[in-house]
């Protein structure tokens, strides 16, 4: 709550062009506009929020990927995205004063590292990095979506520090996509976009060389961390250890967090790839790696690795077919996701182990004891 308290302090005044008061839960009925809390949808809107937003609500959330949830989910979703369910859910987050112009048709939605803010009225979605992120994040996720060429994300309408603006799509991520459009091909229409514009731009570099890079970022970001010398160079020792495979690696963009919930799908069918804040240079194996083996969800994930060496590749992973070449891209991928967990703890200045670092680890070392 202060986060996001500090956060749309700040970002309202640079949104709306005018400094605004904000005050924190206030109570139902408060003389300032007040904003409410859905918690369904993880937002933050008027109690009177308008069509716009109510239908973007709706497709956001309305299909679910489990089917035995989809009937049900449906309808309490299709419910509470109407206006009476909106007035009835929403809970007292926080009041405005002086009030924000065409507020009914505005919606804030807060997520882990940024809050965007849509404004359906003008069809643009400003981002702005909160309160204790690095906005260098942001500000290195421009460049990259500058830097030229077409890719698979939005153009960058206008940007300021620790902010961006980018068009409103007319889409839904792949796990919200109706049941009669989701399954497979979804997916590897989505992997294959990103693909397309990645493949091109990818040069060999010797292994040694990258992973010397990885290891030096590593390096850095336990130390920010807090850990000490001696867990430090434990890891930058096992990290060095992998020049074993030797030989050359492809390296280039990467998405960083390639999952589908970050792969939206145009009714044109389109595909855009959102949130970009972790893109780096990396293997060529990595985001599809990322995408398969559910990098993102640390439970289960050394059983995935062991199955992936054993042969059994999900779809989408496109992992060489020989074991050796196969435990060669895992280890990479592996190292190159404790770089990006830690640098991404790191830039937060907080301390102490990222969640998930121990499963990666234990992946790691299986894939090198195979």
């Amino acid at each position: 709550d202060a986060i996001a308290a500090s956060t749309l302090g700040r970002a309202l005044a640079e949104w709306t062009g005018q400094p605004a008061r904000l005050d924190w839960h206030p109570a139902r009925g408060a003389r300032q506009q007040l904003w409410c809390e859905l918690p369904l949808f993880s937002v933050y809107a008027v109690p009177n929020a308008g069509p716009l937003v109510r239908r973007f609500l709706a497709d956001s959330l309305r299909f679910s990927p489990s089917p035995w949830r989809s009937v049900p989910q449906a309808a309490v979703v299709t419910a509470m995205a109407t206006s009476a369910g909106v007035r009835l859910a929403g809970r007292p987050a926080f009041a405005l004063e002086p009030g924000m112009d065409r507020a009914t048709q505005r919606l804030v939605m807060p997520g882990n590292r940024r809050i965007r803010l849509f404004d359906f009225a003008s069809g643009v979605t400003r981002v702005v990095a909160k309160t204790g992120t690095a906005p260098a994040i942001l500000e290195d996720e421009v460049a990259f979506r500058r830097q030229g060429g077409e890719g698979p994300f939005l153009d960058i309408l206008d940007s300021g520090p620790g902010w961006f603006d980018e068009p409103i799509l007319d889409a839904v991520s792949l796990p919200r996509l109706p049941p009669w459009c989701s399954g497979a091909r979804p997916e590897r229409r989505a992997l294959d976009a990103l693909e397309r514009y990645c493949e091109p731009r990818r040069v060999a570099v010797p292994l040694g060389d990258h992973l010397a890079r990885l290891s030096a970022e590593v390096g850095a970001s336990l130390r920010a961390l807090g850990f000490d010398a001696l867990a430090t160079s434990r890891y930058q020792a096992r990290i060095a250890g992998l020049c074993r495979f030797g030989g050359e690696v492809l390296v280039g963009p990467s998405h960083g967090d390639c999952q589908p919930g970050n792969a939206l799908w145009e009714r044109s069918g389109r595909i855009t790839w959102t949130d970009w804040e972790f893109q780096g240079q990396r293997s060529e194996h990595y985001d599809r790696l990322v995408f398969a083996l559910r990098f993102r969800f640390a439970e289960g994930l050394s059983e995935r690795v062991l199955a992936a060496i054993g042969g059994r590749v999900p779809a989408g992973a496109d992992l060489p077919a020989s074991v050796a070449e196969r435990r060669r891209a895992l280890a990479i991928a592996l190292v190159e996701d404790i770089a990006l967990v830690t640098g991404a703890r790191a830039s937060c200045g907080q301390k102490g182990p990222p969640a998930g670092l121990s499963e990666l680890l234990l992946s790691l070392e299986l894939v090198e004891r195979r």
